[in-house]
């Protein structure tokens, strides 16, 4: 098994290939909550789902099709699916404006797109609305991997934010000879405090 060590440094000023971090998603070092973070701070814009969503499937062969995916008749009822087979109605638009006002679903913005599922088309229905969150962008700088071992696990956490100075250290010390070199260019060399983040994954 591997795991990959990626440096990322904080930005006020993304571009399309930066990469965006909410705090809520993420555990983080003492330290780093204890930057000075709220100048890289940021609203995100996120469309949130409602649990409920519509599928629209255009036969009884592809539903059934789709219903061979589940394990059993109890792993495929899900009540917040509602499942139409749209050659079975007489009105697929109206049994789908009389669901969403069942289930108040008419404040919420709705989106459809066409998913491909076990070489079938199933129409989807989705809800939800916009919210803000807060986080940061950061740009990525260096990424490497390593095989990884249980005492390593042990040292270190994945998917966690570190950004001390001696975790990249840490992290150099576990380069063999070959990978040595790249890893002190872009980790080492580098690092910048108060802004340099390494994360393991």
């Amino acid at each position: 098994m591997s795991i990959t060590i990626s440096h990322y440094k904080l930005t006020l000023t993304p571009n399309e290939l930066s990469d965006s971090f909410k705090f809520e998603d993420w555990e983080k070092e003492n330290d780093l909550a204890n930057q000075n973070l709220e100048k890289f701070a940021t609203d995100f814009e996120e469309f949130e789902l409602h649990n409920k969503t519509i599928q629209v499937f255009k036969n009884e062969k592809d539903f059934n099709k789709y219903k061979s995916l589940f394990n059993s008749s109890e792993d495929f009822i899900n009540t917040d699916y509602y499942r139409i087979i749209e050659d079975q109605i007489d009105s697929l638009d109206e049994l789908i404006e009389s669901y969403i006002f069942d289930e108040k679903l008419g404040l919420l913005e709705q989106r459809e797109y066409n998913r491909g599922i076990n070489g079938i088309t199933v129409r989807m229905i989705t809800f939800g609305k916009k919210v803000s969150k807060k986080g940061f962008y950061a740009d990525i700088i260096g990424q490497q991997k390593i095989e990884t071992s249980s005492s390593l696990t042990e040292k270190i956490k994945l998917n966690y934010l570190y950004s001390t100075k001696q975790t990249f250290d840490f992290a150099y010390s576990l380069m063999d000879q070959k990978s040595k070199e790249n890893f002190k260019k872009t980790f080492i060399d580098e690092f910048e405090a108060d802004k340099s983040l390494i994360l393991f994954f």
